[in-house]
């Protein structure tokens, strides 16, 4: 542990140095990016609520160290060019994956765990475990506030409090539906059974930070809707499958909100900004908005090269349902994945379009290379097309998208896009 905890501060200087001196030395660069980590066994995790606390801190502790260690691997290597390494990069993403399952699995079991840390140029005194918080909601005592002078209920009219209590039960079977849990935790199924597992997001400030370089995965092959085999059999012929897309969509959407909205937003109340918005972009406050426009609009063929793939596969189960659109096979566990995608898809460009810089005159000419990125794929325009084409274009290429949306949620995110450009 702490040979790991003293290294990966150091990696960058470290794999820049081992690229330096190799030079395209593909035996050199596999020492460090396809190099084995040891680890303990699986039945540590499996029996680890039997574990002292020393205990479990150490495996917690191990499971955090080296999943920061791969985000590093693939902060480094995911500009290179050579198929072999783009391989082990896609893998180390899919470990990244892996291991923040078994870290959220294992939370569970030692909710007291302060992670180590990652972030060091971040300040994160003020960090506790999310777990020793929930209780100390809903205990605010004192006395309820009475109501105003002269507003008794008439006779026969129902007061405010059983109008709320109404209102309550009317919908809390629709919330139950449809909302998301407000809690620290999540279900994971598999096996027919399920494990209550902890939301890694309050964690956020004890992972690594992404670079932008690492878009660079997007265009190492097209996002595969075929059937995920086992992890063993991934790990030996691995394909870029939606969770990963979804992972790095994800993390664009924070890095782009903080960096190209988030400085225009209006502040909030004193004391009651959310601590966790503004820790783990160090690397992107280093770059100005413009910057980070220019670096990410190429990537926007990329991101529609992965949704287009998978509104072919919504398209082929509604061919294959007679044009049904709401068949049972659209809403399996592996569909409602492939429609987060979309939904972050569509919410990564928006928020891209959004950016208040693009009303300046100066910005034209990013602009129209943005739009041309989005449609250069299904039209002959070019980035020195009419403005107003460009757009049209790519609102009638966006509407393509219709039979792929399945919820309220994924519609929003599609006409708010459509708006933005409209």
């Amino acid at each position: 542990l702490t040979l790991v905890a003293r290294l990966i501060p150091t990696f960058r200087l470290l794999s820049k140095s081992v690229m330096a001196k190799c030079k395209g030395d593909l035996e050199e660069i596999d020492a460090v990016l396809g190099c084995g980590v040891w680890m303990f066994p699986k039945d540590v995790l499996s029996n680890i609520r039997d574990l002292s606390v020393v205990e479990k801190n150490a495996v917690c502790a191990t499971l955090f160290y080296v999943t920061n260690w791969f985000i590093e691997l693939v902060n480094s290597f995911s500009t290179q060019q050579e198929e072999d390494i783009k391989v082990k990069v896609l893998l180390r993403i899919k470990q990244v994956l892996e291991l923040q399952k078994v870290i959220a699995a294992a939370l569970k079991q030692n909710p007291s765990f302060r992670p180590p840390t990652a972030l060091f140029s971040e300040d994160i005194s003020w960090w506790s475990p999310p777990q020793g918080q929930e209780g100390k909601k809903g205990k605010k005592g004192g006395k309820g506030k009475k109501g105003g002078k002269g507003k008794k209920s008439k006779a026969g009219e129902p007061d405010t409090m059983m109008m709320n209590a109404t209102l309550h039960l009317n919908t809390q079977r629709s919330q139950a539906q449809t909302s998301q849990p407000q809690s620290n935790t999540m279900v994971m199924e598999g096996n027919n059974d399920s494990q209550e597992v902890v939301d890694l997001k309050p964690y956020r400030p004890f992972f690594r930070e992404l670079d932008l370089s690492t878009l660079a995965v997007l265009t190492f092959m097209p996002t595969t809707t075929s059937s995920e085999p086992s992890l063993e059999e991934e790990f030996a012929e691995p394909k870029f499958r939606p969770p990963e897309l979804l992972f790095l969509l994800r993390d664009l959407q924070a890095k782009l909100d903080k960096s190209l909205i988030s400085v225009g937003k209006k502040r909030g109340i004193p004391g009651k900004t959310n601590p966790l918005s503004t820790v783990g972009f160090s690397n992107m406050c280093l770059l100005s908005p413009d910057k980070v426009v220019e670096k990410v609009s190429p990537y926007i063929k990329h991101i529609f090269t992965h949704l287009d793939e998978i509104s072919s596969y919504f398209q082929r189960l509604v061919s294959l349902h007679d044009g049904v659109m709401d068949s049972a096979d659209m809403f399996t566990a592996q569909s409602i994945i492939f429609s987060k995608c979309i939904k972050a898809g569509f919410q990564v460009v928006n928020t891209f379009f959004s950016w208040s810089g693009f009303q300046s005159t100066t910005c034209s000419s990013i602009l129209k290379t943005s739009l041309y990125h989005l449609v250069c794929r299904v039209s002959d325009l070019s980035s020195t097309s009419n403005l107003s084409m460009l757009i049209t274009t790519s609102i009638k290429y966006l509407k393509t998208f219709s039979p792929t949306v399945l919820t309220v949620d994924v519609a929003a995110s599609h006409l708010l896009l459509i708006s933005t450009l409209a």
